[in-house]
């Protein structure tokens, strides 16, 4: 069974179990346990439950802080350690995941740092985000089990990754907190695909400069304060300026790349996505949490 008391005696080991360190991980405990007992409580109700609560078999997961753990550890390490750490079945392991997901985004939502996720107009957009002059946007992916079935495997293959994937488009402020997540797709749909889907980019004011890379070519069409870097012309090169300008505008756009660099931290977002009921927007959707968590703990 794990040792929380040995794994918190170091802020080193407990960056690499839970992505965290001891006073960020104590700050989610007693939120995190109250969402826990509220989506105990309205299960019970659904089921219509007469028994008394906490009867039955004592569960392994026995305090906040053990549930707390065994879903950050799944976060951070994917799948192959939660049976032997917490002394669980692989379906007992299935089980507590479900359970436990919802509620890591409960606590995260009531911290107010989950990143929107649906804008529907410009002042909505306004009032999320008031203070907001520039947005770094890109699109981050990662890779999935090829599908057996010959036009699924096609529609998420990406050929620039030579890989199958799925793609989820994301935008930052300079100081790298991840303002907006779009849902997952399928990964042969381009960037500027993407970004067009997205209705909400269609309501970000015009004073707000967008910067993005050469994968959204157009974009500058639809919002004209964009900053992007120049394609080299067909038959020509670059000249000196504008190839000084293009690294001017890939180091300030390099923090949203960074932030990718850190979610990706979390094997749940490294390792090739398994799952088979849709998990993996639900898991960059809270890493984002947790990394906004992180940035905002330490400010």
């Amino acid at each position: 069974m794990l040792n929380l008391e040995r794994i918190q005696k170091t802020e080193r080991t407990m960056k690499a179990m839970f992505g965290l360190s001891l006073e960020q991980f104590n700050e989610l405990v007693e939120s995190f346990d109250r969402n826990y007992e509220k989506a105990i409580d309205a299960q019970r109700a659904d089921r219509g439950c007469v028994r008394k609560k906490r009867g039955g078999k004592k569960s392994r997961l026995s305090s906040p802080s053990l549930k707390l753990s065994f879903i950050l550890i799944y976060l951070k390490c994917y799948y192959d350690l939660q049976g032997v750490l917490f002394d669980l079945d692989a379906g007992n392991c299935c089980d507590w995941v479900k359970r436990l997901l919802p509620v890591l985004e409960a606590t995260l939502g009531e911290k107010q740092v989950l990143p929107a996720r649906k804008i529907s107009n410009v002042t909505e957009f306004l009032q999320l985000f008031p203070n907001e002059k520039d947005l770094l946007i890109d699109v981050t992916e990662r890779r999935t089990q090829r599908a057996t079935n010959n036009k699924t495997q096609r529609k998420y293959y990406s050929g620039k990754q030579k890989a199958h994937t799925r793609k989820n488009i994301a935008a930052s402020n300079p100081e790298k907190k991840i303002l907006f997540l779009g849902a997952a797709k399928a990964g042969h749909y381009h960037d500027k695909k993407i970004f067009d889907k997205e209705t909400s980019f269609r309501f970000i004011p015009s004073e707000c400069c967008l910067w993005i890379d050469k994968g959204f070519q157009g974009v500058q069409h639809v919002h004209k304060n964009t900053m992007q870097p120049k394609k080299k012309p067909r038959n020509r090169e670059l000249g000196a300026e504008e190839k000084e300008e293009n690294k001017v505008i890939s180091a300030l756009r390099m923090p949203i790349e960074n932030v990718f660099a850190g979610l990706k931290r979390m094997r749940c977002l490294y390792d090739v996505h398994r799952n088979r009921n849709g998990q993996d927007d639900m898991f960059i959707y809270l890493v984002a949490g947790l990394w906004n968590f992180n940035l905002e703990y330490r400010g």
